[in-house]
């Protein structure tokens, strides 16, 4: 569902469910990368492009 059709259905400004939803990816990402780092073994650049591939693989 596009932001701007759920910022109406919820009744506040487009640019607050924009914000939301950045900020929710940005501690989704933050949370996968803390679970990928459970594995042991990958530096951080290998964390990283783990976790790029796999929110790539999700659809974001």
């Amino acid at each position: 569902m596009p932001i701007r059709d759920i910022a109406t259905a919820w009744s506040v400004e487009a640019a607050q469910v924009h914000r939301a939803y950045a900020r929710a990816r940005k501690e989704f990402r933050g949370a996968l990368l803390e679970v990928l780092a459970t594995e042991g073994g990958a530096t951080e650049s290998a964390l990283e492009s783990k976790a790029d591939e796999l929110l790539l693989l999700l659809g974001g």
